[in-house]
């Protein structure tokens, strides 16, 4: 069952909707990688290369942005540069100095982010290739993603579904709860009073549509529900992106596409991966989630649907966003 949130949540946030910043501070077309830095196999990213501005560095591979610059620390990681677009260097080995990451135009007249196949390589193609396969069983806990969005996210604005889900168990038998339960989902403007209560299920995903306010910061937490149900969880935030952020974000996924409509979902879910990863105030990790499968009755099932080459990559980019939550959470 979808949950709409009410238009009285909203009504009292309009007059913020002209007043909020921008969760960007620059234009989102400068905001957005046009690389990976990977490393060897077996060794830890801090070990092997710095990046200015510093940021968290991921060790499957880190997306950079143009101008960014890298410095090569040890030369046995073999650091190397892969650009996205077609007709730019395939890689780049990095030396000891210090390397800045060229726009792909300035190699070649292209259009950044390319989304035809040339020579085997796609968007993103060649990270997926090298890095999907696992080998290993794919447990269907790695979507037991909670809380969920996860403190600190951002989120897409417009008439756009996020999941809500939320378990933890409690000593204190007042606060217990069951998994499948019915539980209260309280979203309220951060720092405001007037707020939203809908039911949900603990340990399950519950799609919401979300028409939130662009730009604007919001609260959630969950309760029991009970009237005066006692509090269940800590208060999480997330934020939403002002409108001309989301759309530019929205029409760049429209523009990912495969022949195989669920291959360009997962490209779509690297997008938003990416594009997080290189930007340390923005979390669209959430986001990526909707584009790696169908939810049915609180539980996630898509990778499981797909044929064993596509469950592959999809379970790549979902086993990322499971250590993305574990990381957030531990903060």
């Amino acid at each position: 069952m979808v949950i709409r949130v009410l238009n009285s949540l909203l009504l009292g946030m309009v007059l913020c909707f002209f007043t909020a910043s921008s969760v960007f501070s620059q234009s989102m077309v400068d905001r957005e990688p046009v690389a990976d830095i990977i490393i060897k196999e077996g060794f830890k990213a801090k070990e092997c290369y710095e990046l200015t501005p510093k940021m968290q560095l991921k060790d499957d591979f880190m997306p950079v942005k143009a101008g960014e610059k890298i410095k090569l620390l040890r030369e046995d990681c073999e650091v190397r540069l892969v650009y996205y677009c077609k007709g730019c260097p395939d890689e780049m080995m990095i030396n000891g100095k210090e390397t800045v990451v060229r726009k792909p135009s300035s190699f070649r007249e292209k259009k950044i982010l390319e989304t035809s196949i040339e020579n085997g390589k796609d968007w993103f193609g060649t990270v997926i290739t090298r890095m999907s396969s696992t080998g290993e069983k794919p447990s269907s806990k790695i979507f037991n993603l909670w809380p969920c969005p996860i403190d600190g996210a951002t989120v897409l604005g417009g008439d756009r579904q996020i999941f809500f889900g939320w378990y933890k168990w409690h000593k204190e038998k007042e606060r217990r709860i069951k998994g499948g339960e019915e539980i209260m989902l309280v979203i309220r403007r951060k720092g405001g009073k007037s707020k939203e209560e809908l039911p949900i299920k603990a340990a399950a995903l519950t799609p919401v549509n979300a028409n939130f306010i662009p730009g604007i910061h919001y609260e959630w937490f969950i309760k029991k529900k009970e009237e005066k149900g006692h509090v269940l969880s800590e208060t999480y935030s997330f934020s939403v992106l002002k409108k001309e952020d989301s759309d530019f974000v929205i029409k760049k996924l429209r523009t990912i596409k495969d022949e195989d409509e669920k291959r360009a979902r997962i490209k779509q879910a690297s997008y938003l991966q990416r594009l997080s990863d290189a930007n340390p105030d923005l979390d669209l990790y959430a986001d990526s989630l909707r584009f790696l499968g169908d939810v049915e009755n609180g539980s996630f099932k898509g990778c499981l649907k797909l044929d064993d080459e596509l469950k592959d990559e999809c379970y790549f980019w979902a086993k990322r966003l499971k250590k993305h939550w574990v990381q957030m959470e531990a903060k």
